[in-house]
Order: structure tokens, then sequence, then C-alpha cells
């Protein structure tokens, strides 16, 4: 892709020694209705992007390329920008260099079909992108059967949430969740040190919910409430809330004007 580009800006860059026709304003219309780039008039721009690799461990920077009507005529805007991925303050790119281009009337036919060409090759290039959880190797468990299953997921880790009951506290970790909603190991690291170091007695099971249930032989399951466990069967516990204030409101500050009032207290 940053060939291609490159090729592009060296296109542009040999425009520059050729000057564009002028056209009364009766004509004007019908040459854009014609031209190649015709749908740049006006106020609407075409802006390529590309990114540079500098030969170095951690430098790189990025151009453009600005397709645009100047007194209508067809200009190509190149701009340099420096900018380092070693830059951490996340601080707006400076430009170090811009210059503008006038594109030969004659050679915007090619032009249009360069950028088809590499709007094609483009899409061509095909990188796998498929995420996928790595869940534990099911070791074997042990329950009481005549306690109650307190179910923890990825969402609910809340080391005081029934600390008061003695019960089976099971760390439920769904294979068919995860397909869906992928978390890196890091998260599944962080997950699983915290639920045991905060949690007690916590034992993991890797299944889904509904195949729980249908083994789950003692007591009915209680679970905290979250938009994923809809079709969860069982005792849905509430969620913990910051404000008492659960009414809707179109704007925030509406719902945070009653919110401030439980600070306030």
């Amino acid at each position: 892709m940053k060939k291609p580009i490159c090729l592009l800006l060296i296109l542009l860059v040999s425009f520059q020694v050729f000057s564009q026709k002028k056209f009364p304003k009766s004509e004007y219309r019908k040459m854009i209705e014609q031209h190649a780039f015709g749908s740049i008039f006006e106020r609407y721009t075409l802006v390529l992007t590309a990114y540079f690799d500098d030969f170095c461990e951690f430098g790189a920077h990025d151009e453009t390329i600005e397709l645009i009507r100047i007194d209508k005529k067809l200009s190509a805007i190149a701009r340099i920008y420096d900018k380092s991925c070693q830059d951490t303050n996340y601080a707006k790119p400076k430009i170090i260099k811009t210059d503008t281009y006038l594109v030969q009337e004659s050679k915007a036919e090619n032009s249009q079909e360069y950028l088809n060409l590499l709007m094609k090759k483009s899409l061509e290039f095909y990188v796998p992108f498929a995420l996928k959880t790595a869940l534990l190797t099911q070791k074997e468990i042990v329950r009481d059967e005549a306690l109650p299953p307190h179910i923890y997921n990825f969402y609910n880790l809340d080391p005081i949430w029934g600390e008061e009951i003695v019960a089976n506290r099971i760390l439920l970790l769904e294979p068919t969740h995860f397909e869906q909603y992928p978390i890196t190991q890091n998260s599944i690291d962080f997950m699983l040190q915290f639920s045991e170091e905060n949690i007690s007695n916590i034992q993991i099971y890797i299944v889904d919910f509904e195949a729980f249930n249908k083994v789950n032989t003692s007591t009915a399951i209680y679970y905290k409430e979250h938009p994923l466990n809809n079709d969860d069967q069982g005792i849905e516990e509430a969620r913990d809330w910051v404000f008492d204030e659960k009414s809707y409101y179109s704007s925030f500050f509406s719902f945070w004007k009653k919110c401030k009032k439980e600070l306030e207290c």
C-alpha cells in the first residue's frame, strides 16, 4: 500500500509544469459533469493518507495528498507531517512541508484510472483477523449440593456479593460467550487472579449457563443482573448502582442534577 501511494505522489508532482484551461461560467458546469474528477468541486475534496516507516525502530511519519479545486482549478496539496510513534503526548502532528500543484487536465483520466487500480489492489490484500479467547482446561470442582450456587463471571467479580451467605461460589466461563465477545489473555489473567485473591473458595467452571443449569441439582442459581444475562434462569439479584436515581432522562445534565442532590445529603 505504501509503494502505490509513493507513486501517486510522484505522479502528482509531475503535474506542476502544466496549467489548466479557463472555462466560462456556463461551460464550467458542463466540464465538471464530464470530468474524471467531477465530484471534486467547491467544498468536496479527496484526501489520500499514507503512513511511512522511516527505517528505524520507532520512527514513522504521515503524508497526505488532498485533491481540491482552487479557483475552479484541480489542484493537489501534498503535506508531510513530522510525527513519530515515540511521541506519547498525542500532540497534533506538525506539518513540516506543504506543496501545491496544478493537475493537468489531459492527465485527469489517467489519474482516475490509477486511483481505481490502487483501490482495487488495496482491497485484494487480506489479512486474516480472528480473535479467540484461550480458556483454561476444566479441573474437577467440588460442590455441596445443599448450598446454593452463586455465579460469577467476567462482568461480576464483586467480592462482597452475598459474603454473609455460605454458598457454592462459581466463576462461570461460558465458551459460547467468549466466542462472541473475546477478551485478551491479560484480561483472563486479571479475572483469574482477582477472583482467587478476593472471593473465598471460588471454583472455575467452564461451561455455558444453560448446560450448568441442567446439571445443577442443588437449590436455585443466584446471579447478578447484567444485559448479557437476560436469558439466564435462576434468581437474579440487582446490580450495584452509583445513585438511587434510575429514571430515564433525555439529557445527561437533567439526570446529573438529580444525582447531585444525593451527593449533597
